[in-house]
């Protein structure tokens, strides 16, 4: 009976060291939505604005779809290609039958490297322009609403379409250059780092060091994304270049943390 009771206080105990936690946590968490109401209400008030945009413009949902199919079909292509750039190496009867070996070529490397560095920046700059063209259009929508047409202004996905390939195709392609080198840098960082832990015999210490520097990169990489969309939003208001726009766009941030 003595270690039931004892059992049954350790048991309350710990429910009211749990309850005391909860009680904390939740009044930090009110502390939190209190202090951050604002913030709060912005964030309902652009995803209510976001739903009402994408209500009245369904046809900017096919636009995502359709640079996906262009994404796609330029990887079926560059596929096809670069199968054609590798025939060019020197094949080798193996030791099995049926074993080959593949000796590759130095020029032939520089052409694998040199395509997919063009496979990054192109797939990079069809994304940028799918982005572009539904930020546009929401921008047509948001400057065409007046308190004649009860706030409900049209978006017009032509305009998108001709400010992205007829104004904003360099400034776009910059962007998507961006990303491009630095993906272009994190595969080569990869794949010398696996040469490298191989060379280590799959030292833990070289790993540790690999996987800090592929992080880096990563993180490099979500940062100049994040600036680049900054910058292309910034663009579908303004009409600027994208240097412009990029510089505008991050003081507006830093100004609106």
């Amino acid at each position: 009976m003595n270690k039931s009771l004892e059992d049954e206080k350790s048991s309350i105990s710990w429910i009211l060291v749990a309850a005391i936690f909860a009680c904390i946590t939740t009044l930090l968490f009110l502390c939190s939505i209190i202090c951050s109401f604002r913030s709060l209400k912005l964030a309902i008030d652009v995803i209510d604005a976001s739903a009402d945009f994408i209500r009245d413009h369904k046809r900017v949902i096919g636009v995502p779809v359709l640079y996906f199919v262009f994404t796609m079909t330029f990887l079926v292509l560059w596929l096809a290609s670069m199968t054609f750039v590798i025939s060019e190496n020197t094949i080798e009867a193996g030791k099995f039958p049926m074993d080959k070996n593949l000796i590759w070529k130095t020029s032939v490397k520089y052409k694998t490297w040199w395509m997919l560095f063009c496979a990054l920046w192109i797939i990079s700059w069809l994304k940028y322009s799918s982005n572009f063209i539904i930020m546009v259009t929401a921008t047509t929508h948001y400057f065409n609403c007046t308190q004649e047409n009860g706030r409900q202004g049209e978006g017009d996905l032509g305009v998108a379409f001709r400010m992205t390939y007829m104004n904003h195709t360099g400034s776009i392609a910059f962007g998507a250059l961006i990303i491009a080198i630095i993906r272009f840098i994190r595969f080569v960082f990869l794949y010398l780092s696996e040469k490298a832990a191989e060379a280590s015999g799959e030292n833990p210490v070289v790993k540790g060091i690999i996987a800090c520097g592929n992080c880096c990169l990563g993180c490099i990489e979500k940062i100049c994304d994040y600036l680049n969309n900054l910058a292309f939003a910034y663009m579908a208001v303004s009409g600027e270049n994208f240097c412009k726009s990029a510089w505008n766009g991050f003081l507006l941030t830093l100004t609106h943390l």
